[in-house]
């Protein structure tokens, strides 16, 4: 499947905030509890909001890079459940690792629901390796667990 991957904007919030819900409805059976602060963090400009796009220019994915300290955090990826299993969140997860080198981050972090089978071996073939025991999802369910790539 064709992609473009372009940088997303404040009025981007909005469909990728759908693609979150759409995602976690189709992984988990029941809609996030967290939408609107979702919408609120990606509009806010704190940090790089990257879409995939197919040939149409419809939102397929994004992925939103944030500063954590020296690091760089994955804070949000998700693809629409429809392009799922394409590749999709695999280039998504080497363009926020480039975008980190970029902002010369030791590491890329991100976190994990320990029963997310598919998302830990897309972040294990990565590169991604274990820094934390799991910990409880501040909003419940499953629990999370913090994930590392070593950009140096």
């Amino acid at each position: 499947m064709p992609m473009i991957l372009r940088s997303g904007t404040a009025e981007d919030a909005g469909a990728c905030a759908g693609v979150w819900e759409r995602a976690l409805l189709d992984r988990d059976g029941e809609a996030p509890n967290d939408l609107e602060h979702v919408r609120r963090r990606l509009g806010a400009g704190q940090g790089r909001l990257r879409l995939a796009l197919d040939d149409d220019r419809d939102l397929l994915g994004f992925a939103f890079v944030l500063r954590a300290g020296a690091d760089a955090l994955l804070s949000h990826l998700a693809v629409a459940p429809e392009a799922q299993r394409r590749g999709i969140a695999a280039e998504l997860v080497r363009d926020a690792a480039a975008h980190a080198r970029t902002l010369r981050a030791p590491r890329l972090l991100l976190e994990v629901r320990t029963g997310n089978a598919a998302a830990r071996r897309l972040y294990a073939r990565s590169g991604f390796r274990v820094l934390q025991q799991p910990r409880p999802h501040p909003l419940g369910g499953q629990p999370l667990q913090l994930l590392g790539l070593d950009l140096a």
